[in-house]
């Protein structure tokens, strides 16, 4: 075997390794994303958004407020007592690259990109990201309004606590 056949070898190693790479990395669905966006609309939307309250930090929330189709929620502290109170914002969201902001009482509490989840490129859905945003530095007690953006889709939701 000649040394033009072995470097062939190595160059089509190389080539089969990085289209695998690729292909587990999801790089074809963001560019699949960048060329929607910028040509057309790349039906960006949010989806089972809830709001996690959890008490004493156990692991679990005792309480999750649907946010989906009512953009609203009440949170009564005196309820928990003396108990430490957490409150977390998660869900999901699909065709977005872009990283996820989340803006409460206008101050930006997050900005980078969640979990990604693997999906199919030739699918409607061709990426799937979950997100869970810890709220407790910026809630305060009243109004608090919260705004999650990403790409083209925005969400505004309006917290109000009682204490």
């Amino acid at each position: 075997m000649s040394g033009r056949d072995e470097v062939k070898k190595k160059v089509i190693s190389i080539i089969i390794a990085v289209l695998v790479i690729g292909v587990f990395l999801q790089i074809p669905n963001t560019l699949r994303y960048k060329i929607e966006k910028t040509f057309g609309d790349p039906n960006t939307f949010f989806y089972g958004i809830n709001l996690g309250v959890m008490v004493d930090s156990l692991g679990a929330y005792d309480d999750e407020i649907f946010l989906d189709d009512e953009p609203t929620a009440t949170i009564d502290y005196s309820q928990y007592g003396t108990q430490k109170v957490e409150l977390f914002l998660y869900g999901r969201f699909v065709n977005s690259a872009d990283p996820l902001v989340a803006i409460l009482n206008d101050k930006v509490i997050y900005n980078d990109n969640p979990s990604k989840e693997m999906s199919n490129f030739y699918s409607r859905y061709y990426i799937e990201k979950h997100f869970v945003i810890d709220l407790n530095d910026g809630i305060k007690e009243g109004q608090n309004k919260l705004v999650i953006t990403t790409g083209r889709a925005n969400k505004q939701f309006s917290i109000d606590i009682i204490k």
